[in-house]
């Protein structure tokens, strides 16, 4: 029995060229430099395989209370998004709820973070709004542009929102891929740092004056003078409130906020807030009173510490239900409003605010770590560590 052996043909050059494409890649891998390659080989042929072959370190959480550096690809770039090479990076209590388990991401790992301001690596072929090497602040959200709430000026609740840190890939890498849209060209005289921390500490602040409408000649209580509540004092001065009270329970988060334009400190650990604030208005209270806490009880303190028609205004994260007294909070006509996020609009005012000096936040940054200490950084802020103001990150 005569048995043929059928191979297969080779097709030589194509082998040939899969073997090359290797080679050159191996070359690139073991450091040789692509400038010297480049005279030899089109290197352009090979550009996505490059791409895929770049790494980077994030910060990223794998289950709550579990967080590690991680040598990860850096991300694709697609039609609509921007490239950022991070120069600085915000922690704020929201990755520590994220850290905690009180806020969930969708997906674990997460590379964690929302606060972040950087320079443009490289942009997708629709983006227009930005260029390679302009210095950008990062606003956190991702947003429809469609809904109704968009459509009305309310994306700050868009029916599409997704955070970075959370529902998208943080800040807390060395590179972060993002819409184009969400990345803010910072004005001069901005340095990274500030622009990272304008994006949330700042612009948090400064959207809750505007739903809280404080205007000139107005008394304002600020409960929690932290790394939010801080800027929440001296933008109440800004917007022209004539009365500032500072509430906190850390004597030295007060005597910042009174560098900052606090008018009156009151210790809740040595007085009840509502009645030190009613002793200072002449028993009436306060126009506006903000919470930057998120804590039952001084959710409920800041509704009794308005005075007839004040206004009551919800800025930090909780995750519980307060009580109010309904008849008093009726008959004296009070309001309770809630902030969430904030718009590019104000982001973009309150980089404008920091370029022209109109109010400095540089005292702001207590300390600052290498991208490498992130869990360092985090149990800072947790333990409250030489009393943080606003802690940041640098790759």
């Amino acid at each position: 029995m005569n048995i043929e052996l059928q191979l297969p043909r080779l097709d030589v050059p194509k082998l040939l060229a899969r073997v090359n494409r290797l080679y050159v890649l191996f070359l690139l891998y073991k450091g040789v430099q692509p400038y010297v390659l480049s005279r030899v080989v089109p290197l352009d042929r090979y550009r996505s395989d490059l791409e895929a072959m770049r790494r980077m370190l994030a910060a990223r959480i794998h289950a709550p209370k579990k967080v590690s550096l991680d040598d990860v690809s850096v991300p694709s770039v697609g039609p609509n998004d921007v490239l950022v090479k991070l120069q600085a990076m915000g922690v704020c209590h929201s990755d520590l709820h994220i850290v905690n388990g009180m806020m969930v991401p969708p997906k674990y790992p997460t590379t964690l973070g929302h606060e972040g301001a950087g320079i443009v690596e490289k942009i997708g072929e629709r983006v227009t709004n930005v260029k390679v090497g302009d210095p950008v602040a990062l606003y956190y959200m991702s947003i429809c542009g469609q809904c109704y709430y968009c459509m009305t000026g309310k994306e700050n609740i868009c029916d599409q929102l997704l955070n970075l840190g959370l529902e998208l890939e943080g800040t807390w890498a060395e590179y972060l891929a993002l819409p184009a849209q969400s990345a803010i060209k910072l004005p001069g005289g901005v340095p990274f740092d500030q622009a990272a921390l304008a994006g949330c500490a700042v612009v948090t602040p400064f959207h809750a004056m505007t739903v809280g409408e404080v205007k000139p000649g107005d008394s304002v209580a600020v409960y929690g003078a932290g790394g939010v509540g801080i800027h929440g004092v001296q933008l109440a001065s800004f917007f022209g409130a004539s009365q500032i009270i500072a509430v906190d329970i850390n004597q030295r988060k007060l005597e910042a906020a009174k560098q900052v334009g606090a008018t009156d400190l009151v210790n809740a650990k040595l007085e009840d807030p509502v009645e030190a604030i009613k002793r200072l208005t002449g028993g009436r209270g306060v126009d506006a009173a903000f919470e930057f806490i998120g804590l039952r009880l001084t959710q409920e303190q800041i509704v009794r510490s308005v005075k007839k028609g004040g206004r009551a205004v919800m800025v930090g994260i909780s995750g519980v239900k307060f009580e109010i007294d309904a008849n008093d909070f009726l008959f004296k006509g009070a309001q309770l409003r809630t902030t969430q996020n904030h718009t590019r609009d104000h982001l973009i005012r309150v980089l404008d605010l920091i370029s022209t000096g109109r109010i400095n936040i540089a005292g702001s940054i207590s300390q600052k770590y290498r991208l490498s200490e992130a869990n360092r950084a985090l149990e800072a802020l947790d333990k409250q560590t030489d009393n943080p103001i606003r802690i940041t990150l640098y790759p």
